[in-house]
C-alpha cells in the first residue's frame, strides 16, 4: 500500500519495520542511546490518552534508568491532525505526553529536535541543531 505522503517504510537496525526512513533513523539513534546505557526502555507506537478523551499513537516511548518516561515524535510532515494535538499539548501542560521531542530531518541525514514541550532538565535524544554525520 502506497503511503499518501510518499514515505518509504524502512527497517531499523534491529530489523522493526517502520513507517519511513525518518522514523528508521531515529529509532536507530534511539537503540543506540540505549545499548550505551542512556535509556533503559523504548516502546514503539505508544498510544497515550489525552484528559478531554482524545488518543496520539506517539512514535517512541523512551524511558530513562531512573524511570523518568519522554516521548518522541519524528515528524517529517505537519498534518491537520498533528496540529491539532499540538494545540491540545500547548493548552494542557500536565497531560501525558509531557515531556514531548518532535525530531526532524534537515537536509539528507540530519536529525535534530525541532520542538520540545515541558522537557524540563531532560537531555534531548538528538542534537538540537542539525548534526550531518
Amino acid at each position: 500500500m502506497k503511503n499518501k505522503y510518499n514515505a518509504k517504510r524502512c527497517r531499523d537496525v534491529q530489523g522493526n519495520y517502520l513507517a519511513s526512513r525518518l522514523e528508521a533513523d531515529v529509532s536507530n539513534w534511539l537503540i543506540a542511546c540505549q545499548q550505551e546505557g542512556k535509556y533503559a526502555d523504548i516502546r514503539r507506537q505508544a498510544t497515550v490518552t489525552f484528559p478531554c478523551g482524545n488518543t496520539w499513537c506517539i512514535d517512541f516511548k523512551v524511558t530513562l534508568p531512573d524511570g523518568t518516561i519522554f516521548y518522541v515524535e519524528a515528524k517529517g510532515m505537519e498534518t491537520g491532525g498533528y496540529v491539532k494535538q499540538k494545540r491540545m499539548l500547548k493548552c494542557c501542560p500536565t497531560h501525558p505526553l509531557a515531556p514531548l521531542f518532535v525530531i526532524k530531518r534537515r537536509g539528507k541525514d540530519g536529525l535534530y529536535v525541532a520542538e520540545s514541550h515541558n522537557c524540563g532538565d531532560i537531555e534531548p535524544p538528538v542534537p538540537s541543531r542539525p548534526t550531518y554525520p
